[in-house]
């Protein structure tokens, strides 16, 4: 889920692979999310530009 290859060694002390882990982050999710956001927004502006009409 992370996209961490099969190769990727884990830490083996917990403190070390939690931080790992949680600053890990996925491009290809980030991408979608933000698609997500900019989509949601063009479509408020088109709705606040229709109102002006």
């Amino acid at each position: 889920m992370m996209g961490f290859p099969e190769s990727f060694k884990i830490d083996q002390r917990f403190g070390q692979a939690y931080k790992q882990f949680g600053n890990a982050v996925v491009a290809s999710v980030i991408e979608a999310i933000g698609k997500e956001m900019l989509d949601a927004a063009k479509l408020k502006w088109e709705q606040a530009v229709l109102e002006l009409k």
